[in-house]
């Protein structure tokens, strides 16, 4: 969905702005499909958090999962009287460690953690790709007619 509003966005830049606005968006797929697979580079070489405190070394430390906050996409309205809300509400949540000994708090990472992030990523990283490879099929072929 993503790569096809940017296919949109980039042929209505292109009747606005000419042959440099779709270099310019090939430009910056490419960079960001570099982008990405670093951070998935780095993801993959991150290390689950250790069960034991960082402040004592105890390995009495309790976990809970805490809500951070919540993301809402889409709008309601109002239509004789009745609401109807469409879109989706994402709730963000931390690992959060306490040691029993210290009652040091902080944040703790679980390899599931991990894997979802680095296939997030994957798949960002994959969209971008798309979108380069049909930039560069439209760049090549609008350059080949033109000359």
């Amino acid at each position: 969905m993503m790569a096809f509003i940017t296919l949109i966005l980039t042929i209505g830049l292109y009747m606005l702005l000419g042959f440099a606005a779709l270099i310019i968006a090939f430009v910056i797929a490419l960079l960001c499909a570099l982008g990405y697979h670093a951070q998935k580079n780095k993801v993959k070489q991150t290390q689950p958090s250790k069960r034991v405190c960082p402040m004592c070394s105890s390995p009495k430390v309790r976990f809970k999962h805490v809500v951070n906050g919540t993301t809402s996409t889409g709008g309601a309205t109002t239509v004789s009287g009745i609401s109807l809300a469409s879109g989706d509400t994402k709730i963000h949540r931390r690992n959060i460690a306490y040691c029993e000994n210290c009652g040091y708090s902080f944040d703790f990472t679980t390899q599931d953690d991990l894997n979802a992030q680095y296939n997030k990523l994957n798949t960002n990283e994959g969209c971008a790709i798309l979108v380069a490879v049909i930039l560069g099929v439209i760049l090549i072929t609008i350059w080949f007619y033109s000359h």
